[in-house]
């Protein structure tokens, strides 16, 4: 708990409140203590101290893509802790909500980009598609 108490400024500092992804949340719990958590302890510090209510599946979803990812490690006791990738995630990830809170680029609103990517300042992908069917695959007609 001294992570919490007694925190220093680090690269990737961010405010909990900014991040918007459960992933990137489960990530910054890691970082903040400075000893590896167990499940039941990320829970509760992420429902309790932070009020980020997730069950207990969903969280070892996400501990289990952090471990494939290599920004989590697995230790005995069904303890997490960061790894030097995980850190690195997260300061990019405090990087872009610097960005974002400066007026760097953004993003285009949902209405102004289509579902494939032709909006503004974003390429049209979606491509010719080839010739049109009459029969949508329903098979030969009978007559």
């Amino acid at each position: 708990m001294r992570g919490l108490l007694a925190k220093e400024l680090r690269e990737w500092d961010v405010e909990f409140e900014d991040l918007t992804r459960s992933y990137h949340r489960m990530l910054y719990v890691a970082a903040v203590m400075d000893e590896p958590l167990s499940v039941a302890e990320m829970r509760y510090l992420l429902i309790a101290r932070w009020k980020s209510n997730t069950d207990e599946a969903s969280l070892r979803k996400r501990l289990a893509l952090g471990v494939q990812q290599n920004e989590l490690k697995w230790r005995r006791g069904d303890r997490y802790a960061l790894t030097p990738d995980g850190v690195n995630h997260l300061a990019q990830i405090a990087g872009r909500i610097r960005e974002r809170k400066e007026g760097g680029p953004r993003r285009p609103p949902r209405d102004e980009r289509s579902r494939w990517g032709g909006g503004r300042d974003y390429p049209d992908r979606r491509g010719g598609g080839g010739p049109v069917r009459a029969d949508r695959g329903r098979g030969p007609r009978r007559g």
